[in-house]
């Protein structure tokens, strides 16, 4: 199920970069200046509501550190958030991108 869920975000976030769903603002590369476009999308009809980042924040693609790493969501940037897994908000409609819950609040 996890090679599937993998899968399933890495063809998502390769689509997101084309169709540019993203405020590139929002979001820096985590292994350079370079905005990072991915499936955050501010307009869906899904989310719960809208959070801020504290700080910066790392973006991983699942909810826990063991997951990977990437990209920052840059501390005052406000996104819309889908799901919470215990200390961990989805800022993805398709469950792919994760921030910790200690570095954001909710607005």
């Amino acid at each position: 199920m996890l090679k599937v869920k993998k899968l399933i975000c890495s063809t998502i976030a390769a689509a997101a970069v084309f169709s540019a769903v993203a405020a590139p603002s929002a979001l820096i590369s985590s292994n350079s200046s370079t905005p990072l476009v991915n499936s955050i999308n501010a307009e869906a009809s899904s989310a719960l509501g809208t959070i801020e980042a504290l700080q910066n924040v790392n973006i991983r693609t699942g909810p826990s550190t063991s997951y990977q790493k990437v990209g920052l969501l840059c501390g005052g940037k406000r996104v819309s958030y889908y799901d919470i897994c215990g200390d961990w908000v989805s800022i993805s409609p398709t469950g792919c991108r994760w921030v910790c819950l200690s570095y954001v609040r909710r607005v």
